[in-house]
């Protein structure tokens, strides 16, 4: 039996695109791939030079003096003229890079009318803020065009060097992780230099004077605090919950979705009337929690997710009485959706609560009780049987 040998294309279909296309194309790849096919023709040479991002990764070179050459020969040979729409610095190797270098990546790429800025730096812990050693360039308070900002591994310790303030007029999404303050005042400086932001993102920031912000002069600190009236998103985690505290000043009446850590004694601050999804993670339980967390969802009348996580304890359980409310939540009545407990740890009052969402809910169409792994299987098995029996003010709501 004979087969027909099939022949294969040989055409180069990518080349025959129109230049753009093929730009478009490279803008997927890190900076240094889509400047290897330069070598592909006369025609590719120059094309990668007209790519709208710029992504660099030091743990592609063998060094950074290598790394840093290759960054600065890019901007050098890209057109002054040609903006640059996003630029995205990955440095690993924390022994070589130095604050000079990056802060004349930065303004290499302010000066291209830079909207999307991702500075990634590395530090040897995470986790442990006294291993974040570069500063946060001066560089990027040139770049007002920004959009989008994510830093991370960063230490703010002075920020007099701004000539009058920061100002990022045009800045939308601002991500922040594994950043130190040295002083609660230059976060405040910096959040308050993003009037139209829209989405704020914080994990493992840092605040070195944490302990003064216990004192009265806390409260002069938010007297500086500028609104940020556009600010839809927020979610605020890994960080002390004074700074957590201190946020949710800057949200309090456009944010529609908020995810933070809090202790439950700041949950009275926590006032959103356009708020439609909240995920809390509770910590450090005081009493009547239950009761100060209902007061928050009528500080929240359009309502329509919420997903409470059983955080971290003391170990002296806190005993407290459930009392049902006078006035029940108005998103109760009109917005509720959907309902998840997490880290149950089948007390009364977390039942009473449970049991209370349930009868007052009258859109509600999932309640969803997810068991912390510690609670003996028995009371488990208990709970379901008796939670199946539970009053439910919708009809179309599922346990």
């Amino acid at each position: 039996m004979s087969f027909e040998q099939r022949s294969i294309p040989t055409e180069d279909r990518i080349s025959s695109f129109p230049d753009h296309i093929i730009c478009h194309i490279l803008s997927f790849l890190p900076t240094k791939l889509s400047a290897a096919t330069s070598i592909l023709s006369k025609r590719w040479n120059p094309l990668w030079l007209s790519v709208l991002n710029f992504h660099f990764d030091d743990q592609t070179f063998q060094d950074f003096i290598s790394f840093r050459h290759f960054v600065l020969s890019a901007f050098l040979s890209r057109q002054m003229t040609l903006p640059l729409q996003s630029f995205h610095l990955k440095c690993s190797k924390e022994s070589s890079f130095q604050l000079h270098d990056i802060n004349r990546f930065v303004y290499a790429a302010a000066q291209r009318q830079i909207q999307n800025l991702n500075l990634e730096m590395s530090c040897t812990n995470l986790q442990m803020s006294s291993r974040i050693i570069l500063k946060l360039p001066r560089s990027i308070f040139s770049c007002r065009t920004l959009i989008v900002l994510h830093l991370k591994g960063l230490k703010v310790n002075d920020l007099s060097h701004v000539a009058v303030a920061v100002d990022f007029p045009f800045l939308k999404t601002l991500h922040m992780s594994y950043i130190l303050f040295e002083s609660i005042e230059y976060f405040v400086q910096l959040l308050s230099g993003c009037l139209i932001l829209e989405e704020l993102q914080a994990e493992y920031i840092r605040v070195s004077n944490i302990e003064w912000l216990v004192s009265q002069e806390m409260f002069v600190v938010r007297e500086k605090f500028r609104s940020l009236p556009k600010l839809i998103k927020a979610d605020i985690t890994k960080s002390p919950f004074l700074l957590t505290f201190l946020l949710t000043l800057f949200c309090k009446e456009e944010a529609q979705v908020l995810r933070a850590e809090v202790e439950t004694r700041y949950l009275n601050y926590l006032k959103f009337p356009n708020l439609t999804y909240m995920e809390l993670i509770l910590h450090n339980h005081q009493r009547e929690k239950w009761k100060m967390l209902l007061e928050t969802l009528k500080s929240c009348p359009k309502l329509q997710n919420i997903i409470i996580h059983e955080g971290f304890r003391s170990e002296e359980e806190v005993v407290d009485n459930w009392m049902d409310p006078a006035i029940t939540p108005e998103c109760l009545s009109t917005q509720l959706r959907t309902c998840l407990l997490k880290g149950f740890k089948c007390t009364e009052c977390e039942l009473q609560f449970a049991k209370y969402i349930m009868q007052n809910s009258k859109v509600l169409n999932t309640m969803s009780i997810k068991i912390a792994s510690s609670v003996d299987i028995n009371v488990k098995y208990q709970l379901s049987r008796k939670s199946a029996s539970w009053t439910r003010a919708s009809s179309t709501c599922k346990l």
